[in-house]
């Protein structure tokens, strides 16, 4: 009896082992957090979820799943309610293998049976139509004198040979046409029998937090942190009702996330801080200079300028590859896969070169980042058969997956991002919902009215139209960033510009187009302008009319400028310079004239010049 009780106690204390290594306890609580947050940034984004959830009194493990792999995970936050600590926090990153679908498998096989079956049939029934096209062109009527037959008779085999002739040659282009479609159509279940045989890898990070709360309570939790698959990019459309109201500044944020999850009704703001993965500045270095064909070419082809990358990923027959693996060399945390259509979007984030491209069935691609859209056409190659980890240290480790989940530990020290002391954010005041994506969208931010200067500008030497300018004065207080303009002007579409803040000074230009309602001509007046010969000399009298109609409605400001010739050839003379009532800039030679002109108004000026040069030379003075 002894016996059996020491062998129960025995069993209770291994049930009892069991039970407290298993994966959760009964205090342990899986988590799903939502996004409710994100500040888009130029290149990134900083996120903020929460969940709220109750916890007893004492400690806690919460495992919070499904955040997204493409973090940075120094950047990851966990924040609970002041009367609650967190005592640990552990990150892994969780790997699920999908299981084959025999039931879809089987399908597809079916499908495949089937369309191959279809082919054999086609393939017999051409046989078929081209015996009877062989009998029909063996049987034709007989011309020989003694075999001859009566003409109406002739006609009816004729008509009737023609006919069914035209039948069969009908019914062969129909089969080649349907054979195609099966062909086309078989490709494709071969190639989905292949992805549904093939597994595909999904990673996110799963965070394990241990919780101490003084009692049982509800917990607010908040995850923060910064990725590089989202960002923004400013758009503008700039109205102008007419050259007396200031212009309208209606600014849009191009929205892009590309984070593999869908962020629903979600509070947004845009912000033009650009955080760096790299926050420590750079000393001067010697500057040493060579020539051209001793320097090195070989990262000619990269392009350090390029941000955000997108493009099509498709096989050498065209069709788009859905789900091929597209990863940043230098940065292997920093990847995204294709959508349906075989499109991809990817930040660029500092440090990174280079794109590498796999899928299954085809050879790895990799080339620099050149442009910021590549297109690339995989080619065919040998099935993988082990699967390639990639960690966040670069380096490579080749493993067999033997299980669907596997939990690897990429703990961490949790810290804040750091932000940049000069940057400003709009806040958007409804809700917003963002689908992930590889496309932009766009959302409307603010409209602003900006006190704007309206003046024309002519240089009608090199064209006589007359361009509006809105010239914006103290543009700064206005936030203004880099960014492409839609053009409006008097209810009409003119097209895009860009706006570039850093070429501008104290006042911002911005030109809107030409306005054919301002007619300026630039003529030479022949009865001064002459051309005299003397001796081994030539001298050459210019004068040029310049006229400005306005046929608007209202007075209008216009800059005219027009340049005067100027040498540096000691045996070319310039002289004899008059541009009344403009001013002329002493270096650069350029008369400008400030006019005023009422509507239905016109006014001329002039400008002349002499120039003397060697009788054996030609001068373009045109």
């Amino acid at each position: 009896m002894e016996k059996y009780c020491n062998l129960l106690k025995f069993l209770l204390v291994i049930s009892l082992l069991c039970v407290s290594f298993k994966y959760t306890s009964a205090q342990d609580k899986i988590i799903t957090t939502k996004v409710t947050a994100s500040t888009l940034y130029l290149n990134g984004a900083f996120i903020k979820r929460e969940a709220t959830l109750n916890v007893a009194k004492g400690n806690t493990k919460l495992i919070i799943e499904k955040i997204p792999r493409n973090i940075e995970l120094r950047t990851l936050r966990v924040e609970v309610d002041r009367s609650s600590r967190i005592l640990t926090i552990k990150p892994f990153v969780k790997t699920i293998k999908s299981k084959l679908d025999s039931t879809v498998l089987f399908s597809l096989n079916n499908k495949l049976q089937s369309l191959e079956k279809k082919q054999k049939v086609n393939e017999k029934r051409l046989l078929v139509l081209k015996e009877i096209e062989s009998l029909l062109k063996k049987n034709q009527p007989s011309f020989i004198k003694e075999y001859a037959i009566a003409t109406s008779e002739l006609i009816k085999i004729v008509e009737l040979n023609k006919t069914t002739l035209t039948e069969v040659y009908t019914a062969e282009i129909d089969i080649l046409e349907e054979q195609k479609i099966i062909q086309k159509q078989m490709k494709d279940a071969r190639y989905e029998i292949l992805r549904a045989q093939t597994p595909t890898i999904t990673e996110f990070i799963e965070l394990w937090v241990e919780v101490a709360s003084p009692s049982e309570r509800n917990l607010n939790l908040v995850v923060s942190y910064f990725t590089n698959h989202a960002s923004w990019k400013p758009l503008y459309d700039f109205r102008v009702e007419d050259v007396s109201k200031p212009i309208k500044a209606n600014l849009k944020a191009g929205v892009i996330q590309n984070t593999g999850e869908d962020w629903q009704d979600i509070k947004l703001s845009v912000s033009n801080g650009n955080p760096s993965n790299n926050e420590s500045y750079i000393k001067a270095q010697p500057w040493i200079l060579n020539f051209k064909r001793y320097m090195s070419t070989t990262d000619k082809a990269y392009n350090p300028n390029i941000k955000h990358l997108s493009g099509l990923i498709t096989d050498q027959n065209g069709e788009p590859l859905i789900g091929a693996n597209i990863l940043i060399k230098e940065k292997s945390e920093i990847g995204t896969i294709t959508d349906l259509d075989g499109k991809f979007y990817l930040p660029v984030p500092f440090g990174g070169k280079t794109i590498i491209v796999s899928y299954t069935g085809f050879n790895s691609y990799e080339a620099p980042i050149s442009s910021d859209v590549m297109n690339v056409t995989m080619e065919e190659g040998r099935l993988l058969e082990e699967i390639v980890v990639t960690g966040g240290s670069g380096e490579e480790i080749k493993q067999k997956i033997p299980d669907d989940q596997i939990l690897r530990d990429l703990y961490v020290e949790p810290s804040k991002i750091s932000y940049q002391a000069t940057t400003f954010s709009y806040d958007m005041i409804d809700k917003v919902t963002i689908l992930n994506s590889t496309e932009f969208i766009n959302l409307e931010v603010i409209e602003k009215e900006i006190p704007t200067i309206y003046e024309y500008y002519c240089a009608p030497k090199i064209d006589t139209s007359a361009f509006l300018i809105a010239r914006l004065a103290n543009w700064q207080d206005y936030n203004l960033l880099d960014g492409e303009i839609n053009l409006y002007f008097e209810g009409k579409y003119l097209g895009t510009s860009l706006l570039n803040t850093n070429l501008a000074n104290d006042t911002l230009d911005i030109s809107l187009g030409r306005d054919n309602g301002i007619i300026v001509t630039r003529t030479k007046v022949k009865d001064f302008s002459k051309k005299s010969y003397f001796s081994n000399s030539i001298t050459e009298n210019r004068v040029y009319a310049i006229v400005v109609r306005n046929n608007k409605l209202q007075n209008i400001k216009i800059v005219i400028e027009e340049s005067i010739p100027i040498t540096t050839n000691k045996e070319i003379v310039v002289s004899g310079v008059e541009a009344k009532s403009a001013t002329i800039d002493p270096d650069k030679k350029i008369a400008k004239w400030i006019l005023s002109i009422d509507p239905n108004k016109e006014e001329e000026h002039r400008v002349a010049f002499t120039v003397k040069y060697p009788s054996n030379e030609k001068v373009n003075l045109d």
